[in-house]
């Protein structure tokens, strides 16, 4: 449901109270999507998945020389800030799991990624010119005026470590779930990396439910709208192109702010005990019976752990 509040907008920042319409097939957004089938499917299926949202939210649309950004923010507003950044081939709907007791301590913003398979329409591609810690930076100043702790899982990890490296003042703290090989070391087999690529490609649904469940933990159910998600995004945008990003030891330590990591004992793409090379004062959790989409195979687990690492 949507809950519509009085709410004063910040900067650029516009409250929206309808549904948002499907943008036109044109300019950078054909470098996100295939064609304009694809975008229509993905903008649809949000909106479905949405009516599935278990807390009241406001939508709001960020506008910048990076594009429009679109973001779902829930919670009370005077409750310390969360921002939530999604993985790769999926939106910031992926969070459904945890948002309904993450918003009762926290103000949280789910941004979707202006690349992704979400609602954000950007006015560049935005990995090719390596700007994405600009454009989350400027997201999150006109979101926010406090200083925020940010979450990424996945591809999402990336993106608030490149945001991190730029030291900004506004960070508080990062909490980075199912990080890529951060580190430059993965757990991931070539052989399974060959069959991860190849199901990928081969853009067909149970081909994409063979990779959810590479990307789990043994013998663990498949998320239905995760799996639809998953699908749409990576048969209807080119997202699937980019990968994750490694960054040198020296970089690594110029982050200064405290750091979470959430891992499923199953991970196959970040090896955490490569971790502590490059992040040695970080907190690495280890989680029970998940894998890559630790969020949603450990859900409660996962929240606790996010909201532990927001107390302490």
């Amino acid at each position: 449901m949507i809950q519509q509040m009085e709410i004063p907008a910040q900067n650029n920042q516009q409250p929206l109270t309808s549904i948002i319409e499907i943008p036109q097939y044109q300019g950078a957004i054909t470098n996100v999507f295939k064609s304009v089938v694809g975008l229509e499917i993905v903008y649809k299926q949000y909106q479905e998945d949405l009516k599935q949202w278990p807390v009241a939210y406001d939508e709001i649309m960020l506008h910048s020389d990076f594009g429009q950004t679109y973001c779902l923010r829930c919670g009370d507003i005077n409750n310390p800030p969360l921002i939530m950044l999604h993985g790769l081939a999926v939106s910031s709907l992926s969070f459904l799991p945890n948002i309904a007791q993450l918003s009762k301590h926290y103000c949280v913003y789910l941004i979707d990624f202006p690349g992704g398979a979400g609602r954000s329409v950007p006015s560049t591609l935005m990995l090719k010119k390596r700007n994405v810690a600009a454009w989350l930076a400027d997201s999150i100043a006109q979101l926010e005026h406090r200083n925020v702790t940010v979450l990424g899982t996945s591809f999402g990890s990336w993106l608030a470590t490149e945001y991190a490296l730029t030291q900004p003042k506004q960070l508080e703290k990062l909490i980075l779930a199912s990080p890529p090989p951060l580190a430059g070391k993965t757990k991931l087999k070539v052989r399974t990396l060959f069959k991860m690529i190849c199901l990928g490609l081969n853009k067909k649904k149970d081909n994409i439910e063979k990779l959810c469940q590479l990307l789990s933990a043994p013998n663990t159910p498949i998320d239905e709208r995760i799996l639809t998600e998953m699908f749409n995004g990576l048969t209807h945008t080119k997202s699937f192109k980019e990968s994750g990003h490694s960054l040198k030891k020296e970089k690594a330590h110029t982050i200064n702010v405290p750091i979470d990591f959430i891992i499923g004992e199953y991970e196959i793409l970040c090896d955490e005990k490569s971790l502590k090379g490059h992040f040695p004062h970080a907190n690495i959790n280890i989680v029970e019976n998940a894998g890559h989409m630790v969020n949603i195979e450990q859900s409660e687990i996962f929240t606790q752990l996010v909201i532990t690492a927001m107390t302490t």
